[in-house]
């Protein structure tokens, strides 16, 4: 099975990252290693501070998600698959939409009479490198003309991969989240999901319901508020001012197309608009920290991959007022129908991050050069002395993103203003300079509860790993789980880590 996932604008870029994390930690409904993850994004801001972001997790976990950590694992189960290229512009660098849809060929005819009606001079000659400036009529157009035009483009080594899939598996499922109301997000979500709808290659698949597309739109969460001098110094710019009627306007339009295109929708927001502390138009500068939001949108896209057939419209709600908290979140159904606790398995997996953080990572240099006896360390003695370079690019890229990961969890849990975020107790981590730093006496409390596994449990268990006493059969002819055990080398020990995590 093919899952395919499109992040459009910046706001979707934000929705990838944390559909990230869901995918590493096992949280797609696929068997193992028989379905994978294709992602890609749209964005005419190429220099997209919350893209670059994405970005760089996505490369770093495309460098080591192919360490063996075995089967019977959630851990690293659905591949990722990052195409060449990965990122799609609608808009060339430096051009405007005049020059998109070549004004001057039809400057004195009556359609470009009727062109001049609905622009203003502005919105045409405005550059497009940091995105359609909250004008999603611009983006609208550049995107019809461009997806069709650009034959050599990601776009259409998406379109190729799903044909390819369908015609594999028999089925393939698409999803696409971004804003509806700034430029690119509201422009790209309902023109993308038409084109696909309507390929030649892909329509009559899409017809069969062997192609399903299903998206998550995001309505107003944030704001920001720029100075006067800024203002000025922006030209055309999305403004939070305008989020509440674009997002009427936006609602409005699915609701007399019956959906433009999708078979699910989901609408995700917040009626509390989380305010930016730095207003940017675009470009490096427009990185906003990750927000629940963002979780709940590629928790839809879990949901919509574990294949509720028909058309759909889904909203969710909270237990309490004041809390976002695991109640809220949905089950998962797997490839064979049976439900998974988001969170379980997500909780396990930040214990096997941060138990890395804590327990592996401050201590390796030390133990590769001799400076730190290996015997204290019995862990590094059984899977690591003579067995894994310490600097090899899968354990360097790896704990890049586990840094990475917990950045992201910080960003999360302090990201509903007043109110809180009880998924992971904050208590057990912090990050400084992108850099986290564990506090191993609240490890038990991670999920909020009083829970037994505390950072020595991880440890005893860890060491206990490998002296499993084995019984004479085995010792001759080796376990069943031996012989169809594939892990080896840094993905043995990972497993053996996460293993050691499990809250039983």
């Amino acid at each position: 099975m093919g899952y395919y996932f499109i992040s459009v604008g910046g706001s979707g870029a934000r929705v990838l990252e944390s559909l990230t994390h869901l995918c590493v930690a096992g949280l797609m409904p696929n068997q193992e290693k028989e379905g994978h993850l294709y992602v890609m994004s749209i964005d005419p801001d190429t220099g997209n501070g919350n893209l670059t972001r994405t970005g760089t997790l996505l490369n770093c976990l495309n460098k080591f998600q192919d360490v063996q950590v075995g089967k019977g694992t959630p851990l690293l189960k659905t591949p990722l698959r990052l195409p060449k290229p990965f990122f799609w512009s609608p808009a060339k660098l430096d051009t405007n939409l005049d020059r998109v849809i070549s004004y001057q060929h039809y400057s004195e005819q009556p359609i470009g009479k009727l062109y001049e009606s609905l622009y203003t001079k502005k919105e045409r000659q405005t550059i497009l490198n940091e995105g359609f400036r909250g004008r999603p009529s611009i983006g609208a157009a550049v995107m019809g003309l461009k997806a069709k035009a650009d034959v050599e483009s990601a776009f259409h080594n998406l379109i190729d991969a799903v044909k390819s899939d369908v015609q594999t598996n028999g089925s393939a499922q698409i999803f696409l989240a971004g804003s509806v109301f700034g430029g690119t997000g509201a422009a790209g979500l309902p023109t993308i999901a038409r084109i696909l709808r309507e390929n030649r290659e892909l329509k009559q698949h899409c017809q069969e319901g062997k192609i399903r597309i299903g998206g998550a739109l995001l309505l107003p969460y944030f704001s920001f508020a720029p100075t006067a001098q800024q203002k000025k110094e922006s030209g055309l710019f999305a403004s939070s001012d305008n989020f509440l009627t674009n997002t009427k306007a936006a609602l409005r339009y699915y609701s007399d197309t019956g959906g433009s295109g999708y078979d699910s929708m989901y609408f995700v927001g917040d009626e509390t608009m989380l305010p930016m502390p730095v207003f940017s138009v675009g470009a490096a500068n427009q990185r906003n920290d990750a927000h629940i939001v963002d979780f709940f949108a590629a928790m839809a896209a879990v949901h919509f991959y574990c294949g509720n057939e028909g058309k759909h419209c889904y909203y969710i709600s909270r237990e309490k007022d004041r809390v976002f908290q695991w109640q809220d979140l949905p089950d998962v159904t797997m490839y064979d129908d049976t439900k998974v606790s988001v969170r379980e398995y997500f909780v396990q997996f930040t214990r096997f991050i941060l138990a890395y953080l804590h327990i592996v990572k401050p201590v390796l240099p030390n133990l590769a050069n001799g400076k730190e006896p290996a015997h204290a360390h019995p862990w590094y003695k059984d899977y690591w002395k003579d067995k894994i370079d310490v600097n090899a690019s899968d354990v360097r890229n790896f704990e890049q993103y586990a840094e990475q990961f917990v950045v992201w969890l910080d960003q999360v849990e302090h990201s509903a203003g007043a109110r809180s975020v009880e998924l992971i107790n904050p208590k057990v981590f912090s990050t400084k300079n992108n850099q986290a730093k564990i506090m191993p006496d609240f490890f038990s409390t991670m999920d909020y509860g009083n829970g037994k596994v505390n950072i020595n449990e991880v440890r005893a268990r860890l060491a206990r790993g490998k002296r499993r006493k084995r019984s004479i059969t085995e010792m001759i002819f080796g376990s069943k789980k031996d012989t169809e055990s594939t892990e080896e080398g840094f993905g043995l020990f990972l497993r053996r880590l996460y293993d050691s995590c499990a809250s039983n």
